[in-house]
């Protein structure tokens, strides 16, 4: 079980502002040129603050096993690492897993700090939302991050670069604004889910992936069951507000439509000849038929083929696989696998292949566990749905060494945690209350003339007296036998 030294829950307002820093210079600046240099300096900042108000401050710390596993994976990634074709790649990329392994224990301790972690939730969402906004300014792609629209421009990868990794991050804002949502906080929040919400979902559809897409879909759905949408109470205010949103909504879609550039981006999204149509709907046609000639591109053959070259490498090094990042290098296609699953176990064989996914199935585990002890709250069932859709993307996009990727799992495991020791202390409150009823009432009982009838018929049986007062007396005054 995870432990702390001597629980704290004081937030630290430095420590909480530049996590919020870091959220916002990992999704809009990490990827820009000389905007990697940037968020390591925010980063740096950040991890010394929270260093120093944990030793000058006494806060408490929070070791958690699902850092504890991703310590062990990465230990063992070294080993396949010292015999890999590229050793340099490989150890530069654990390197980089060793950074962010100490930020996720950063940002799970200042989340644990917080307690009330609802806006450092929405951060997130808004980042990404903020990033794919940047794309309806004059600026171009090219402009924004140095890179060239590929065919089909009308896809949009924001300042995430490529396109599969911002789709990506659409899910994962999305579902940290819903457990956002379900974990509540100030009433000035509902309008910015209201807004953030819609937008992250047309920024899904907008990247052109196709996972992306489904991940969305995935996670809406999920969210019915997470806060149980079929209660009266819930309806009755989706009923009561859903004018209103309504009416609002489509005084901002007017608006946003005066916008040239935003009326030409609508357009491209639902062109029925589109890039973004047109890939959905052959997606859709591969599903149906597993025939993936209706495919005008090559994407989904070279996918496939990937994955089969994958399995054949695994086989070859079934135990310890060939090293982080050298699939490139011991494979056709000259570049990442695009499968987190296929990458994963190529890299680091059967083992570290499991050592890595029990990280999943940890969180999974402890928020069915937390779905049970909570009687179904939203919280750990808002979870469970961000983690199904976070697995999703995992299939076509490689998140293991993801800044995006493992912030969104750092702010999710800290909220479970928030969560657990919220319940915690709320159970036990319950306890002391029940407690404190229960010796009201034997009290109680205990001053009625039925427990004296009782007491005077045990001194018949020990033929002694037991208790010679009167029934009115306090029986904590009697004096004793």
């Amino acid at each position: 079980m995870a432990f702390t030294r001597g629980y704290s829950t004081q937030p630290s307002f430095v420590a909480s502002m530049l996590l919020g820093g870091v959220i916002f210079s990992i999704v809009l600046l990490a990827e820009l040129p000389g905007g990697n240099l940037i968020n390591l300096a925010v980063s740096g900042a950040f991890v010394a603050c929270v260093l120093a108000v944990t030793f000058l401050g006494n806060r408490a710390l929070w070791f958690g096993r699902e850092v504890g596993l991703l310590v062990a994976w990465l230990a063992f990634s070294t080993l396949p690492s010292f015999f890999a074709p590229d050793v340099e790649t490989a150890f530069f990329k654990a390197l980089t897993m060793l950074q962010l392994v100490v930020l996720v224990f950063c940002v799970q301790q200042v989340m644990v700090w917080q307690k009330s972690v609802a806006m450092l939730l929405m951060l997130y969402g808004v980042a990404v939302a903020m990033a794919y906004g940047v794309t309806f300014t004059e600026l171009s792609i090219a402009q924004v991050a140095d890179t060239e629209l590929r065919e089909g421009g009308e896809r949009v990868a924001s300042t995430l670069v490529n396109e599969n990794k911002f789709g990506a991050a659409c899910v994962m804002g999305l579902s940290l604004c819903l457990l956002s949502a379900a974990v509540g906080g100030a009433r000035w929040l509902q309008l910015l889910w209201a807004i953030v919400v819609p937008l992250l979902m047309f920024a899904a559809m907008n990247s052109g992936s196709r996972t992306a897409l489904l991940g969305a879909v995935l996670v809406l759905a999920g969210s019915a069951w997470a806060f149980k949408v079929w209660r009266g109470a819930f309806l009755t205010r989706a009923i009561v507000t859903a004018p209103v949103f309504a009416v609002v909504g489509a005084v901002l879609f007017i608006v946003a439509q005066s916008n040239p550039i935003v009326a030409e981006r609508i357009e491209q999204t639902f062109d029925a000849e589109g890039a973004i149509v047109t890939r959905v709907s052959e997606f859709f046609t591969f599903l149906a038929t597993g025939d993936s000639r209706a495919e005008s591109g090559e994407s989904i053959d070279s996918r496939t083929d990937m994955i089969g070259e994958g399995i054949a490498i695994l086989s070859d090094n079934p135990i310890i696989g060939v090293g982080l990042d050298n699939f490139r290098h011991v494979s056709e296609a000259g570049t990442y696998s695009h499968s987190n699953p296929i990458e994963v176990s190529v890299s680091t064989g059967l083992v570290g292949l499991l050592l890595y996914y029990s990280i999943y199935a940890l969180i999974a585990w402890r928020a069915l566990v937390l779905n049970v002890r909570s009687r179904g709250h939203a919280v750990p069932r808002m979870v469970l749905v961000a983690m199904a859709g976070y697995s999703l993307m995992d299939l076509t996009h490689i998140s293991y060494y993801e800044k995006t990727s493992w912030l969104f799992l750092a702010l999710l495991t800290a909220t479970l945690e928030v969560f657990s020791r919220g319940l915690a202390l709320q159970q036990g409150a319950r306890g002391k209350r029940r407690r404190r009823r229960r010796r009201r009432t034997l009290a109680t009982e205990a001053e009625s003339p039925e427990v004296f009838e009782d007491l005077d018929e045990l001194d018949d049986v020990l033929g002694e007296s037991v208790s010679s007062d009167p029934p009115d007396q306090e029986l904590g005054n009697r004096p004793a036998a």
